[in-house]
């Protein structure tokens, strides 16, 4: 399996659960997950940045990567350790922030996206970079 962090992005977008079960056994690729997220956060920063809007809606792009991944993480891991625990269970906290820091690989669109005027839907002002908020929830 190949471990360069490009390619194992490319496969966490993909939602290829072989890379999902790959990272949570490794422990050295906690390293690569934050720095996934980190690509994120830039992207959505730089996004927004390109977009024109305001510098607390730049900031709060930029840092709500890195708030999710580390609240997701603690949610999944408190409902899985604890009330869908199955017998086979084992998992540790860091092995969630592993598998859901990849998860934000599609964040990187967020540069395009980010930057892109929002849609007008049924009266609502939706954000282009909805749609990699829906793929890293997948």
């Amino acid at each position: 399996m190949s471990r360069s962090l490009p390619r194992r992005m490319w496969r966490a977008a993909l939602l290829e659960s072989a890379l999902y079960e790959e990272v949570e056994a490794e422990p050295r690729s906690l390293v690569q997950a934050l720095l996934v997220v980190v690509l994120a956060s830039a992207a959505s920063l730089l996004g927004a940045r390109l977009g024109g809007y305001p510098p607390l809606h730049v900031a709060l792009d930029a840092f709500a990567p890195i708030v999710s991944w580390l609240g997701a993480s603690l949610f999944a891991y408190m409902a899985g350790a604890t009330f869908f625990r199955g017998p086979q269970t084992q998992t540790d906290f860091a092995e969630v922030l592993r598998t859901t820091g990849f998860a934000f690989a599609p964040g990187l669109l967020n540069v395009i996206l980010g930057a892109l005027p929002p849609v007008d839907a049924a009266g609502l002002h939706l954000p282009p970079s909805l749609l990699s908020a829906g793929w890293i929830v997948v």
